[in-house]
């Protein structure tokens, strides 16, 4: 087991690794923390960011220092010649990440998204960091505002990248709700974008959850049942329909006997976005 951190002091990245996300320090130090190369590692300054493992140069070994470029400098609030505690890092595969356009304003299309994602492939993230992306038209900063799940993650092809223009009062309250189902305890899945889709995909147990949410009027609320009623068509899953408490008189006046025939829950979100339980809405612990 290694140790929980090294100081080390911020030397300037060589040209070759400037955004790379790599931090480079001593061999004798990576197995110190139980780390290899490619590993990702918390770089610890005046904030946390997060950054790749790399071996030194054979000139810096045993000199106590950290090869970090002027991005992972930023994100970690710190300059040429600060201490920093780098620290073996916890990780997910990033599901969603959402980014807003920080230097300049930039046309929030799919096509965008997908170019950034497939920048960002490989490197590790944290809520707060800022990210430069080239352009045609010059270089855009995006500062992630939002990633699920929290924490350190990688991006990876399959990541959902949404810039900020483009994210809609009901995409996001997806992801809320989405967190706050990790948080009792259900794997998501997969967080839809089409209306007719399901809007999560979650398991529990080995059994598959199928969410749509209501956001609207009362005559979405209907709506919205109505689209989940087509989404049945697997007699094991388990259907819920979520909505904010205002739907909460709405949701109580489906019939029990009803629930039961479609495997249906429902889940009432509290407008601190928490879910509120009840005897007839309860989520197993």
């Amino acid at each position: 087991m290694g140790v929980r951190g090294v100081v080390l002091v911020v030397v300037d990245a060589r040209e070759r690794d400037y955004g790379s996300f790599k931090a480079r320090f001593d061999v004798d130090v990576m197995r110190r923390l139980g780390v290899g190369p490619g590993d990702i590692v918390l770089v610890v300054g005046r904030r946390v960011t997060a950054a790749i493992a790399w071996p030194s140069y054979p000139e810096d070994a045993g000199k106590g220092i950290v090869r970090l470029d002027s991005v992972v400098r930023e994100n970690a609030g710190v300059e040429v010649g600060d201490k920093v505690v780098v620290r073996k890092a916890s990780f997910s595969e990033a599901r969603v990440v959402v980014l807003t356009p920080v230097s300049r304003e930039i046309l929030a299309t799919e096509g965008v998204a997908g170019y950034v994602r497939g920048k960002l492939v490989d490197l590790p993230l944290v809520v707060g960091d800022v990210v430069p992306i080239g352009f045609l038209g010059g270089e855009v900063s995006f500062k992630v505002t939002y990633t699920f799940p929290k924490g350190v993650v990688v991006v990876t092809p399959d990541t959902e990248v949404v810039i900020a223009g483009s994210l809609s009062e009901l995409v996001a309250f997806k992801f809320i709700v989405a967190e706050l189902l990790e948080n009792k305890g259900y794997r998501v899945v997969s967080i839809g974008r089409g209306e007719n889709e399901p809007d999560i995909v979650a398991e529990r147990n080995g059994r598959k959850v199928v969410v749509k949410i209501v956001s609207g009027d009362k005559g979405s609320f209907y709506e919205t049942l109505g689209k989940l009623v087509t989404l049945m068509k697997d007699p094991n899953a388990e259907y819920m329909l979520a909505a904010t408490e205002e739907y909460e008189t709405l949701l109580n006046k489906i019939p029990e006997n009803v629930r039961e025939k479609l495997n249906l829950k429902t889940l009432i979100i509290e407008k601190k976005y928490s879910i509120k339980e009840t005897c007839r809405n309860k989520l197993e612990s």
